[in-house]
């Protein structure tokens, strides 16, 4: 089904008390002071690329802007044979982001994140120890508001180097333009190591990005931050890219709860643009390794040859401690997607990215089984029908449209390998033969459906890999593929979050753990925080969701260890941009705040509504009553009581995430006609259903949606009359009261605002009035 989830999907806020009161913590303290036919499918063709509305005329300008950036030099590099070991080992000292003693990056060409990152000492093994060495990487410090390079409903809290470099720059303080500029120059610098297959195709894929420059302030352009000296000024990241960017690339645990449909392309492309050179980084170093060591190997064996004494210079190259470049096994960055289709934008943009310098395999399967359908329609465009099967799906939204409608695949239950290999091109031009300088084309080989131990990125939808990797009565599952991920970003966050957030939860916890089985691991190559057991402090933890959440937020605090310090980015909401601005009915909105504690709110907001709603429910004899309930543990809840009570047993209908379609139709026919009183109607049956319910007079939100978008989409059903004709005349005008709690803080903020959502949880009053 759409959910791909069981009954049980819904987790019990108090199962992470510390961790939600630790969010709800946050969110106040930067708030307050603040004031019909069956249609045909058929298959549709991938695009290889996300952006596709940039034109002609931007591509042959992005030719000329980009021609300095082309690789003119190649790369001088061979693959690895299956067995690791090169047959051929030309000379690679010039390869990229590689240097001579692997002890950092390439001052010509910048900071190297990776180098930095991984050449790191394990941390102390002593639990006291290593607790006070963790602590100061993970202490948060906003960034103030009003930074010239963001737009100021941005919030951008962070720790580590950049927040290092930050104090370091302005000795009395923070300051808005030297924060902007310090964000400027550590992205270029970071951006200036990444690998050339991808930077040759990255100003053409991030340029109307650029333009557009969705998140940036009023006084970006007025500051003129340097970017790409020499060059006019050319800017390679946007306002919000080059906040990310510098955190992104030094691998710290970064949380944004500020996704949009304006700048998700934006945050998108840039995450692809990380992973693929961490890849191909990692895969470079690899191979350059393996040649040394071959080389290192052949002239040892000519000096025992030759009767002579290994060199110095030998010696010490044979240290093995020089050649710990991998884990225990390949597989480098796990994706977590919420559908199939998802999984193939994200798959566009990295094929965006390398541009023709990708070798593709197995892409005509990967275009079958993930691609959407297109839908072919049996009537004619006139047939009524048919438009009002169009006017119906366009109803819903172009959010639900993209993940769930007729050109959506919303399979959930997916997962797919990734291997990439650099250079692969140039060997397969010169196999068999000795390569030359000209021959050089520095290209991918990217190979889908590769076997996870065999693969460097895992995109798998959290129901699949869960399954993959729980075991039975006999085995324990097979988690050993996940031992060494260095990269894991969870996307879409909040619609996994609709789906069953205990998935993610248990694939979080799957990874790093010390492997059971050999695996064929070279033990003498990996890494030494690996061997200590420390794998989750090297580990970069993303999270990319739309809306902020006490549960994504609980899970990212309790598995975001790096070492590299964290980012969270988040966005406050003016008064003008609060949803309820977009409540068209006339009516008196009222926010109940029930008080509870974290352990037994869900019990405290229950006696609420029996012993203060549900009375007067039953004394008015109120008909046409539609209860919204945003937890499915909630909604069992809630119509248990209503079951007990003698009034109200057999007068309500329920509409759920798992009623079938007769179950539905029905009980909308029973409660649009007046034969039912009230309507129970769950968060994620409108979430994957949107269905539009008509004949309701008065609303009661048990809580607050997570969607803010979902408030004013169902005061705006208030509209109709009980017929579905706003024409007839009703008993009682409409109502609407909504029940929330101080741990509601997120949702609210994004209904009413940051400034009255702080005033609504932290007054003295607990009844709230707004008119529309």
């Amino acid at each position: 089904g759409l959910t791909g989830s069981d009954s049980d999907s819904d987790m019990e806020l108090s199962s992470s008390n510390n961790d939600v009161g630790g969010a709800l913590d946050s969110l106040l303290s930067s708030i307050g002071g603040k004031g019909g036919k069956t249609s045909k499918k058929k298959s549709r063709p991938i695009r290889n690329e996300v952006n596709s509305d940039v034109n002609d005329e931007d591509s042959e300008q992005g030719d000329e802007e980009d021609q300095y950036m082309m690789d003119q030099d190649g790369h001088n590099e061979e693959d690895e044979d299956e067995s690791g070991i090169d047959d051929e080992s030309p000379d690679d000292d010039e390869d990229e982001n590689v240097d001579s003693d692997d002890e950092g990056g390439d001052a010509s060409r910048g900071e190297d994140g990776y180098a930095q990152h991984f050449n790191k000492s394990p941390l102390p093994e002593a639990e006291e120890a290593l607790a006070k060495a963790i602590a100061p990487l993970h202490k948060l410090r906003k960034v103030p508001c009003g930074t010239s390079h963001t737009d100021s409903s941005l919030d951008v809290m962070l720790s580590g180097s950049v927040l290092d470099r930050l104090k370091s720059d302005d000795t009395s303080g923070y300051n808005s333009s030297s924060a902007a500029q310090v964000f400027a120059d550590v992205s270029d610098s970071h951006y200036a190591g990444v690998r050339k297959v991808l930077t040759k195709n990255w100003r053409r894929v991030n340029r109307k990005a650029v333009r557009r420059n969705v998140d940036g302030g009023d006084d970006d352009n007025k500051d003129g931050l340097k970017s790409e000296p020499g060059k006019g000024g050319k800017r390679r990241f946007t306002a919000l890219q080059s906040t990310l960017y510098p955190s992104l690339s030094s691998y710290a645990d970064i949380q944004i709860t500020a996704e949009s449909r304006e700048n998700r392309n934006d945050i998108g492309d840039l995450l692809a643009l990380h992973i693929l050179n961490h890849v191909l980084t990692s895969r470079g170093r690899v191979q350059k390794h393996n040649r040394r060591m071959k080389e290192l190997r052949e002239r040892e064996e000519a000096a025992e040859e030759a009767g002579e004494a290994a060199g110095q210079g030998m010696a010490d190259e044979a240290d093995e401690e020089r050649w710990r470049d991998q884990g225990y096994t390949r597989p480098k960055v796990l994706v977590l997607l919420p559908t199939r289709g998802t999984a193939v934008t994200f798959v566009q943009r990295m094929l965006s990215i390398m541009g023709e310098s990708a070798d593709i395999g197995h892409f005509d399967r990967f275009e079958a089984e993930y691609s959407a359908g297109i839908v072919q329609d049996d009537d004619e465009d006139g047939d009524a029908s048919n438009q009002r099967r169009k006017a119906v799906l366009a109803s819903k939204g172009e959010d639900w449209n993209e993940l769930f409608g007729e050109e959506a695949n919303d399979d959930d239950d997916f997962k797919i390998g990734m291997s990439l290999t650099p250079n692969a091109a140039r060997r397969s031009k010169t196999k068999g033969a000795k390569a030359k300088a000209s021959d050089v084309s520095g290209g991918v080989s990217v190979k889908l459906y590769s076997d996870f131990y065999r693969s460097d990125i895992i995109l798998a939808s959290p129901l699949a890999l869960k399954m993959a990797t729980s075991g039975d009565e006999e085995n324990d599952g097979d988690v050993d593929f996940l031992s060494s991920i260095e990269v894991c970003m969870v996307l879409n966050a909040d619609v996994l979050l609709m789906q069953n957030w205990d998935h993610v939860g248990s694939c979080l916890e799957a990874l790093n753990h010390q492997p059971t089985k050999s695996n064929d691991t070279d033990f003498s190559r990996v890494r030494n925080y690996l061997l200590a057991g420390q794998a989750a402090y090297w580990k970069q933890l993303i999270f990319v969701s739309r809306i902020a959440d006490p549960y994504i937020m609980s899970t990212f605090k309790h598995h975001a260890k790096s070492v590299a310090g964290r980012l969270k980015i988040r966005r406050k909401v003016p008064a003008d941009e609060a949803t309820i601005c977009d409540v068209l009915v006339r009516v008196r909105q009222v926010f109940q705040r029930v008080p509870c504690d974290i352990q037994t709110q869900g019990d405290d907001r229950l006696k609420y509504f029996k012993e203060k709603v549900l009375p007067q429910i039953v004394r008015l004899n109120q008909k046409h009553t539609l209860i919204y309930v945003p937890s499915y543990f909630d909604f069992v809840a809630l119509r248990n009581m209503l079951m007990k009570n003698e009034s109200t047993s057999y007068n309500f209908v329920s509409v759920t995430e798992y009623s079938r379609g007769s179950e539905v139709t029905r009980g909308r026919a029973r409660f649009v006609q007046g034969r039912k009183a009230i309507m129970l109607y769950t968060g994620r049956s409108h979430y994957f259903m949107r269905h539009n319910i008509k004949g309701a007079r008065h609303l009661i939100l048990f809580g607050l949606p997570e969607h803010a978008e979902f408030y004013p989409g169902l005061m705006n059903m208030l509209m109709e009359g009980p017929s579905g004709d706003s024409d007839v005349e009703v008993e009682a005008p409409s109502s609407c009261l909504a029940l929330f709690t101080k741990y509601d803080a997120h949702a609210l903020e994004r209904i009413v605002g940051t400034k009255h959502c702080a005033k609504m949880i932290q007054g003295e009053k607990n009844t709230f009035l707004f008119c529309s």
